[in-house]
């Protein structure tokens, strides 16, 4: 029987293939969410895949200067989508959680809710995407709230290359969010091939430095059919005004 992809994470083996996807949007009528739902199924059960991320989609325009590609339309919960809508497909999932619309309260719940599944589960907790727009709960509270009441939940962060380009420091975001719990980290897609193996390097140095291994590193690609969409990428890693 091969090792669950908590497992493999927790081992910090490598070779590890996901696929990512968002869910629907919210305003989809009940019969058109089953019909996506439907789909992605069929697309995903053949795949040779060892784990389906499910991504929590918020916001981001108050952190760029330029207007985004495509307009903003709240989605159903990933929760939801991944644990209902997908129940059937036989792989793990790893669902995003943007803890910025949380209280303290509400997360808690949350966490006692994965910790009372009957599979292992796995997260990604994401903060806010511009520091104008902090509020809610703190990333770092998150972080402590998960260790103090979902243990067994693991955890993972985000990286991003791009604004280590600009900053420089995002392997020590990176080596923090380790400190915190997390376990393994997924990338913002990739479109800059330099600021990538720029973190990747200082990652690298930074575990030799400290004489320890590094967490697993998820690097994200995304297919792109037309202008639009790479602009929209592109946009996606704009902005020194990220914090998650």
């Amino acid at each position: 029987m091969n090792d669950s992809l908590t497992e493999r994470l927790r081992a910090r083996n490598g070779g590890i293939c996901l696929y990512g996807l968002a869910p629907p949007k919210r305003a989809s009528p009940p019969r058109q969410l089953q019909e996506i739902a439907a789909q992605q199924l069929a697309r995903l059960e053949p795949l040779s895949i060892d784990g389906l991320i499910v991504y929590d989609i918020q916001d981001e325009a108050a952190r760029a200067s330029e207007p985004r590609p495509f307009p903003f339309l709240p989605t159903l919960g990933p929760d939801t989508y991944a644990y209902e809508h997908l129940a059937s497909l036989e792989i793990q999932k790893i669902v995003y959680r943007c803890v910025t619309r949380d209280t303290p309260e509400s997360f808690v719940e949350w966490l006692r809710q994965q910790g009372a599944a009957t599979t292992p589960r796995a997260s990604v907790l994401v903060g806010a995407p511009s520091r104008r727009l902090e509020g809610g709960l703190p990333l770092s509270q998150a972080y402590a709230l998960a260790r103090e009441h979902a243990p067994c939940l693991l955890l993972g962060g985000v990286a991003i290359a791009e604004r280590h380009a600009s900053s420089g420091n995002e392997h020590e975001r990176m080596l923090a969010k380790t400190a915190s719990g997390c376990c393994f980290f997924v990338t913002q897609a990739v479109y800059d091939v330099t600021s990538t193996k720029s973190l990747l390097s200082d990652y690298a140095l930074a575990m030799c430095g400290e004489h320890a291994a590094p967490m697993p590193i998820i690097l994200t690609f995304s297919p792109c059919g037309s202008a639009k969409t790479l602009s929209f990428m592109k946009w996606l890693g704009r902005g020194d005004d990220l914090t998650i």
